[in-house]
């Protein structure tokens, strides 16, 4: 079945790369790719007192922005919406 297989593959993809023991998937950044796949394009950048944020942009025009307060990778979901 190829929809589990993707779904298997992004949970494998998050739990390397959205977390440092493993369950990526628990994560906020991992969620939103496990439901949503590879944005279309990232944008980080940061802010003195904030931390740093990172928005991920899809082809259907949906964006969430993430952000990390302590600047360990720990990134939580701010908000999300569309482009117009």
């Amino acid at each position: 079945n190829e929809l589990l297989d993707e779904f298997i593959d992004r949970v494998k993809y998050v739990n390397l790369h959205f977390s440092n023991q493993g369950k990526g998937w628990i994560a906020d950044k991992g969620r939103i790719y496990i439901i949503y796949g590879k944005p279309e394009s990232t944008e980080k950048y940061s802010n003195q007192s904030d931390g740093i944020y990172e928005v991920w942009r899809y082809p259907s025009g949906i964006k969430f922005t993430f952000l990390d307060r302590n600047r360990f990778g720990n990134f939580i979901l701010i908000k999300q919406g569309y482009n117009y």
